[in-house]
């Protein structure tokens, strides 16, 4: 069936061409798969990889829904994202902690600099948009002013929250936070109430500046989550810099250029290595 228009033709593909279609497509990425060599791609491992590595994507997704479900585009996460977690470790460092109180000082940033975004929005009636992009320069350069070496680092066995099955039940509890504040509260219902229209909103009693501040902090939460997943799996990171100045860091000859090749202790002496060479880079 084939329903045609001045702009758009839409057609009905019968369900058997379709699974037919399917398999072949199956059929042609798996022989792909096969003549270089990627025979591991379809194992259960492989589809584990995947799955883990979309934690913090998700976590970033949910902090990104909150303000994109009232019509708001936040562009300072990803300096939020950096910057929280290079104050987070140097706080919880100095302090002695380990992991744990590098994740919870790591969420407090996030949630701080999110809530300075969301009172200034209050405060200046500038459009989300254009006020995230001038603090994401202001966080950005936080990180270097505050930390001497603008630098978070963890050792290469302190990474295991990106791991399974820790990486999900950060995933899980981001969802159930996430799951049951939009549909069981009254926030909530508000959010979807601003997002439908703002000025209806209003008008039904519902405190706009209120309800936005809070998602701001919501999504300083979701932001400070995602962070901790990206030191975890990153071990080491540094405070953005202009493109001239990155160097690439080569991989010693000494090691096998196959990581499946690689046993545990080998991994965790190249990354130590390459982290060495890393932090000489950036305290020259």
């Amino acid at each position: 069936v084939v329903v045609s228009g001045p702009l758009l033709t839409l057609i009905r593909v019968p369900a058997e061409a379709y699974d037919q279609a399917r398999i072949y497509c199956m059929a042609v990425l798996g022989g792909i798969m096969a003549i270089n060599g990627w025979t591991d791609v379809g194992s259960l491992a492989s589809y584990l990889v995947f799955v883990r590595q979309t934690a913090m994507p998700i976590l970033l997704a949910f902090s990104m829904a909150l303000m994109m479900f009232m019509g708001m585009m936040n562009f300072a996460m990803g300096a939020v994202l950096y910057t929280a977690v290079i104050l987070g470790a140097y706080v919880a460092q100095s302090l002695g902690g380990g992991i744990p109180l590098i994740f919870v000082f790591t969420v407090i940033f996030a949630i701080i600099f999110m809530a300075i975004n969301g009172w200034l929005y209050n405060l200046l009636k500038v459009p989300c948009i254009v006020l995230s992009l001038g603090l994401a320069l202001v966080i950005e350069a936080l990180g270097r002013m505050l930390v001497p070496s603008g630098v978070a680092e963890i050792g290469g066995r302190e990474g295991y929250l990106a791991q399974s099955p820790y990486c999900f039940v950060i995933l899980l509890i981001g969802f159930i936070i996430f799951y049951v504040v939009f549909n069981y509260t009254t926030f909530g219902h508000n959010v979807r109430a601003i997002g439908e229209s703002q000025q209806v909103a209003t008008q039904a009693g519902i405190n706009v500046a209120r309800t936005k501040f809070i998602a701001f902090v919501l999504s300083g939460l979701f932001v400070g989550m995602a962070s901790m997943l990206f030191l975890s799996s990153s071990v080491l990171v540094v405070e953005r810099t202009p493109i001239r100045e990155l160097a690439e860091i080569p991989v010693p000859a000494a090691f096998p250029r196959d990581r499946s090749s690689l046993k545990l202790a080998e991994m965790v002496e190249l990354k130590e290595h390459l982290i060495d060479l890393l932090r000489k880079q950036v305290t020259v």
